[in-house]
């Protein structure tokens, strides 16, 4: 599970068609699956472009000012809990790629504790 998380950040991050372990996955298949991610993507996009439409059209200057800061202090909260979460992420990818160092016991009582801790401290809003 960790590992697939890790390859669906890298695609998305790099755009890299390959996975963690260096194999090259199907190209076919990559770009089937970001099609479909880009056309549903666009499809949403559309249905918030529309809705938001109507919702700032008959605002004033002055609330659509006020609006603009709060969206813009969203992002930068959104901003923020993503850089935890990839750090979060990048804690768990190391601490895997150590495991592999012990045998199986070892290593499924490392990574069982790894899970624990990594559920107790991940951000909750």
């Amino acid at each position: 599970m960790i590992k697939r998380t890790l390859v669906t950040l890298r695609l998305e991050e790099t755009g890299d068609a390959s996975t963690s372990s260096g194999r090259p996955k199907s190209q076919s298949s990559v770009q089937l699956g970001l099609k479909t991610l880009c056309r549903d993507l666009a499809t949403k996009q559309k249905g918030l472009m529309k809705s938001k439409g109507e919702k700032y059209e008959g605002m004033s200057d002055d609330a659509l000012s006020h609006e603009n800061v709060n969206l813009l202090q969203e992002i930068k909260e959104c901003n923020q809990k993503t850089a935890v979460v990839k750090d979060l992420i990048q804690t768990l990818d190391d601490k895997y790629e150590d495991s592999k160092r012990y045998i199986a016991i070892q290593r499924y009582r490392l990574m069982k504790i790894m899970v624990k801790t990594f559920l107790q401290e991940s951000p909750r809003s």
